[in-house]
């Protein structure tokens, strides 16, 4: 298996693993997820992680070849963006988008998100697992 392939698959699988409780109890996974990232500081922290994996999906997928390689190229970019333009530099702002953002959705809502994440998940796994 190719660095690659190993990442799709442990990608695929945290994110089955981390949407999975917004399929049985969304607002007390909401919650749990607040408590992860509920200050400046551990925003900010978690800004540093985004960018270092984000720079880490950069390498990997960067010497594949193919289109899913490519997609996760630029949206490793773009979590570097995120992680180090905006999160590390602004932790209040952060914190209060995400906030906004998370507290508009319904149960019903975080639900479907879990729902198609877990898919997405899954099938980067296998994408993964057939490489």
């Amino acid at each position: 298996m190719s660095a690659f392939a190993l990442f799709c698959v442990a990608v695929g699988l945290f994110m089955i693993a981390t949407r999975a409780p917004l399929l049985v109890a969304p607002e007390r996974a909401r919650d749990f997820y607040f408590s992860l990232i509920g200050s400046e500081q551990k925003i900010r922290l978690f800004g540093v992680i985004m960018a270092l994996f984000g720079a880490l999906s950069v390498w990997i997928a960067g010497g594949a070849p193919g289109m899913v390689a490519q997609a996760i190229w630029f949206i490793g970019f773009f979590i570097i963006a995120v992680g180090a333009l905006f999160m590390v530099p602004f932790p209040a702002k952060a914190l209060a988008l995400t906030s906004k953002i998370w507290n508009a959705f319904s149960p019903n809502a975080m639900r479907a998100m879990g729902l198609f994440a877990i898919a997405v998940g899954a099938a980067l796994a296998y994408y993964g697992m057939t490489l």
